[in-house]
């Protein structure tokens, strides 16, 4: 009876022995053969606000230890977005699990991105919403144009505001999502205010003509605000050359090291940034909770402005890592 039991024992501690070493080696395999996420960014260009997403996308990837690829168009212009699809096709054919885009027309990706998620693809807006994506992660509009009008308003210390507003164009869908707000917002805290005229520009030299050409026609204007990060040192420049930088008041846009350095100067009285940076990186951690731990997340995901004012510059560089030298 002793022996019967003793073998018993012996067959049960070498069965159990034998099934620890099934799961480890399941365990080994397993971890042999996982493979990071691959993750792609389609931008509509490498530089400005969208360098800064995808260095927070980069960094946060890293984190996770997923493939991350930030892609960009490589020519000067890009046509109606036709390379960002072209793009996105590239992603799809080097087995991309992820696509993060901005999809300015949302009939142009419409096909590409439908594809991409019948494939089992995740696409992500990236700024602009579409319904041809699982999700939306942007800059919250409402509040960045309202922080534009508070900055302003601040800045301007109780003087009179006849305000120019420039963007990159007058008709952008995007754009206008931001600027309504600012004149609902200002219209709010400073009545007596009076917007001057709304340009756009698609450089920093036609930003610095178009308000030459306002500030002829309307020698009262004394300030700007924008949301097109290609203005920002057209006005500084359009100050210098008129010689009315100490009277002239510009709210910049986007947080850039050329920008920073521009507040820190007092070339700008703050700057409002979108936080790409937070978007490109809440992106990353927003997918990876969705995906792999499984939690609900409402279609829109909003990332609020910062302002950034003279004072805050270095310490805010050093939070996001922005070479000023």
């Amino acid at each position: 009876m002793k022996n019967t039991i003793g073998n018993l024992k012996k067959c049960m501690g070498l069965m159990l022995a034998i099934m620890m070493l099934v799961t480890l080696c399941g365990s080994v395999a397993l971890a042999e053969t996982a493979k990071p996420m691959k993750v792609f960014v389609v931008a509509p260009n490498a530089g400005d606000s969208w360098g800064r997403l995808g260095e927070g996308f980069l960094k946060a990837c890293e984190e996770k230890g997923w493939d991350g690829q930030f892609t960009a168009p490589v020519s000067a212009t890009n046509i109606a977005g036709i390379e960002n699809v072209e793009l996105c096709e590239a992603a799809i054919n080097a087995g991309a699990d992820v696509i993060m885009v901005f999809a300015q027309d949302s009939e142009l990706f419409a096909d590409v991105l439908q594809r991409a998620r019948e494939m089992g693809i995740y696409v992500v807006a990236l700024a602009k919403p579409t319904d041809d994506a699982d999700l939306r992660v942007g800059a919250d509009d409402a509040n960045l144009g309202h922080s534009i009008a508070e900055a302003l308003v601040t800045a301007m210390e109780g003087k009179e505001i006849n305000v120019v507003e420039m963007m990159t164009d007058v008709t952008s869908f995007g754009q206008l999502g931001q600027i309504s707000p600012f004149e609902e917002k200002l219209a709010e805290i400073a009545p007596e205010a009076t917007i001057v005229a709304r340009e756009d520009c698609s450089s920093s030299a036609d930003a610095a003509d178009k308000l030459s050409a306002t500030y002829l026609a309307h020698p009262e204007l004394n300030c700007m605000i924008t949301v097109a990060s290609e203005a920002v040192t057209g006005s500084v420049a359009f100050t210098s050359d008129y010689g009315i930088a100490d009277e002239f008041t510009i709210i910049g846009f986007d947080d850039t090291a050329e920008v920073l350095h521009a507040v820190k100067d007092g070339a700008l009285a703050c700057t409002v940034s979108a936080q790409w940076y937070d978007i490109g990186y809440q992106a990353v951690q927003i997918v990876y909770d969705i995906l792999v731990n499984g939690v609900e997340y409402e279609y829109s995901q909003s990332i609020p402005a910062r302002i950034i004012y003279p004072e805050d510059v270095d310490a805010y560089a050093e939070q996001y890592g922005i070479d000023m030298t």
